[in-house]
């Protein structure tokens, strides 16, 4: 069964791989902050307004450590950016055969929240 965590590094860290993962511990190891069974396979991430904003490419959405943004429902988020302008942007990525095609994908789309 697969999985993804999410992990805060610090230098020096030992977060277990390959001898754990799926948020099982082990002495001396560092546990993950976040655990997702099943996989959403994780893309791009960005610090924006004190909270740690990610993609998912097998969860199709926008997430945080709180979980999935129930807001965006774009498929496919490959990409996730803090512009210039302050805002947060976001990629999909559903035309390369693994999601499901929306009209007009694919896309940047400027966040706002």
């Amino acid at each position: 069964m697969g999985g993804d965590e999410i992990n805060a590094i610090t230098q020096g860290g030992n977060y277990g791989w390959p001898l754990v993962s799926h948020g099982k511990t082990k002495a001396g190891t560092i546990a993950p902050v976040k655990v997702y069974t099943p996989a959403i396979a994780p893309a791009g991430i960005a610090w924006w307004r004190g909270k740690l904003w990610y993609g998912g490419l097998k969860g199709e959405g926008l997430y945080t450590l709180e979980g999935k943004v129930a807001e965006i429902n774009v498929g496919r988020v490959r990409e996730v950016v803090v512009g210039p302008d302050g805002a947060l942007y976001i990629t999909t990525s559903n035309r390369d055969g693994r999601g499901k095609v929306l009209e007009g994908d694919d896309k940047i789309i400027r966040l706002s929240f």
